[in-house]
């Protein structure tokens, strides 16, 4: 998405003014995150069918040693240092996604919130809730969808972000790295698990960054089909 770029296509205002010049500004962030989502989805692809490779391999070659207690060899401790590489890469790869994705769809509802005059400083976990008690977003075409998958993001993205990698909600929780597939995962175990305690998980990369991509998208196509409503007039 080439977001910035096609400001000047789509959006028929004059370039001056300061109202323009806030919205480019934030168009510009806005944007400036969404190539940093790009890049961490890219490395992670990257690494993540190396790393799925490494670890099938290495669970036929543990298979086929003998059982019984021994002692580590060259060949144990060099495959145990690319497990913890490959895992920790991984890791930083999809936590990365999912601090960044956070810090776009917070920009994204700065921008619209300040494009149609509900204010600024706006935040993505507040979003829905401000759109769907101001009388004329209501009425706008597209808010409906945009709110619904606003709310999805919120617990596949920000949720995780704000609960398992910025705050724990757990001290108990101790973090790995998984596959399934050919998609790899962070995942927690937990110490002295309780009735009540979950086992969280990242979801497929590809897949969230398809949701982020196509509501950052739908973002982008409600403010230009709206400039009548805008702080721009």
């Amino acid at each position: 998405m080439a977001l910035v770029s096609t400001v000047t296509d789509r959006f028929p205002f004059p370039r001056d003014g300061k109202n323009v010049n806030l919205l480019v500004i934030r168009l510009n962030t806005w944007n400036r995150y969404y190539e940093f989502v790009v890049f961490a989805k890219a490395k992670y692809e990257e690494i993540n069918p190396e790393f799925i490779a490494f670890m099938r391999k290495e669970m036929e070659r543990i298979k086929a040693l003998p059982s019984g207690s021994r002692t580590l060899t060259q060949e144990d401790q060099e495959a145990r240092e690319l497990t913890k590489l490959y895992s920790n890469q991984l890791a930083f790869y999809i936590e990365s996604f999912h601090v960044f994705a956070s810090i776009l769809l917070d920009r994204i509802a700065d921008t619209i919130c300040f494009y149609f005059k509900l204010g600024d400083k706006m935040t993505h976990d507040k979003l829905g809730k401000r759109l769907d008690h101001d009388p004329k977003m209501v009425k706008v075409p597209g808010i409906e969808s945009l709110v619904k998958d606003a709310r999805v993001l919120q617990k596949k993205v920000v949720a995780y972000r704000n609960r398992k990698i910025t705050h724990l909600d757990n001290p108990r929780y101790m973090f790995g790295t998984s596959w399934v597939g050919d998609q790899s995962f962070v995942s927690a175990g937990i110490m002295e698990p309780k009735g009540d305690d979950s086992f969280p998980s990242t979801e497929s990369i590809p897949e969230m960054f398809a949701l982020i991509d196509t509501y950052a998208a739908q973002a982008f196509t409600l403010l230009a089909d709206n400039v009548d409503k805008s702080i721009l007039v």
